[in-house]
């Protein structure tokens, strides 16, 4: 006969339950547990704090193109509006993508208009040519000769992308100390269980009393010195003070909560740790309960209690952090991407003037926008 459980949400025993994350999937985590869990509350966190807790993270995730525990690329962010009103995409990584197309109507002197298409599919091409048949029904349209004369190129948009960040409120709050909570949950599981966690169950598993008692805001610009692995990490670490049991929790490499799971505890001390490379390219890419100086996890009782100006302003720092790291990640996607092109552009495997000239022009396209060819490389 099977072993019973307790889920630690709801206290009830169970026979069996499918695995639950530890920290979401969408996080790049891999650990799972039978023992935490029961399959009723997997399904409804799965379609509420879990999906509210990814929707409030997916514009930072979608920026630095990181995988989800099992794999996949993160989502795209459809139909976003820029600063000049286009409708854009954003794929994994922050590249754009055309929404729709754009139409331009040139007035000629003959009375005649000329439309010049800009699209980024054959599909965006079939959209825009029901649009002119629908505005100008007797136009003669050759398709085919249309998309064999239409030319391809690479360029940027020249207006901000708009997109509203959320990193605050019960939407994050409740998924980041479920988290935090099925941590506890899986390397201590009796602790968990005890009646002085009931207030953080509640507030995970119904939304019960408010997020102030738990969370609190970090303003220090410098990251806590716990363990990494790569460069934007996801971690959670907890520790006993006294009769708090508090911790911090951190997201891609930046964005840090520190966390208090109860102020009641009276059992003994223990710590739990998780680190997981979001990017998954460091080897492990997750290290489970590992060894950390309990000094650098925050204090919980000294953190701040209100988005006050330090609190920003520190956010501001590392969400700068954030985004440099995206732009180092895709300046070098773009150096090996144009490489390569180069490369297969002449065949062969020896490095020749032509090559190396490509490959200038490319990047100068690519990275500092300059359109015109620059002059022929010269050995120095």
């Amino acid at each position: 006969m099977a072993r019973m459980f307790r889920c630690i949400y709801s206290l009830t025993e169970q026979a069996y339950s499918d695995g639950e994350h530890i920290l979401q999937n969408f996080l790049g985590a891999r650990w799972t547990s039978r023992k935490i869990v029961c399959n009723e509350l997997q399904r409804t966190f799965g379609s509420g704090i879990d999906s509210d807790f990814e929707r409030c993270l997916q514009v930072i995730r979608n920026l630095m193109g990181t995988p989800g525990g099992r794999g996949g690329d993160g989502p795209t962010l459809k139909g976003l509006a820029t600063a000049d009103q286009q409708k854009v995409n954003l794929l994994p990584g922050g590249k754009v993508q055309m929404a729709e197309p754009l139409l331009t109507e040139i007035d000629l002197p003959d009375g005649q208009k000329k439309v010049l298409i800009k699209a980024e599919t054959p599909e965006h091409v079939a959209w825009a040519l029901a649009q002119i048949k629908a505005k100008y029904p007797k136009t003669q349209i050759d398709e085919q000769a249309l998309l064999a004369s239409a030319t391809v190129t690479e360029g940027y948009i020249n207006s901000p992308v708009l997109h509203k960040l959320e990193l605050g409120g019960p939407e994050l709050f409740r998924g980041l100390l479920k988290a935090c909570f099925n941590l506890l949950g899986a390397l201590q599981t009796e602790i968990a269980l005890q009646p002085c966690f009931n207030g953080v169950r509640d507030y995970i598993r119904d939304g019960t009393g408010g997020a102030a008692s738990f969370i609190r805001w970090y303003a220090s610009e410098e990251l806590p010195k716990l363990p990494r692995l790569g460069s934007a990490d996801q971690h959670i670490f907890i520790v006993r003070r006294g009769s708090s049991v508090e911790g911090v929790a951190q997201l891609f490499g930046g964005l840090v909560y520190p966390f208090q799971l109860t102020d009641s505890y009276c059992g003994p001390a223990f710590t739990c740790g998780y680190v997981v490379d979001s990017f998954r390219e460091s080897e492990p890419a997750e290290r489970r309960n590992p060894e950390f100086d309990v000094s650098a996890v925050p204090v919980f009782s000294e953190q701040q209690d209100e988005q006050n100006e330090a609190v920003i302003e520190s956010l501001k720092h590392r969400l700068g952090k954030i985004i440099e790291l995206h732009f180092e990640r895709r300046r070098k996607a773009e150096i090996e991407r144009s490489l390569r092109e180069a490369v297969a552009a002449h065949g062969g495997d020896v490095i020749t003037r032509e090559i190396v000239n490509d490959f200038v022009n490319l990047l100068a396209n690519r990275l500092l926008r300059i359109e015109r060819p620059l002059g022929p490389y010269k050995k120095g």
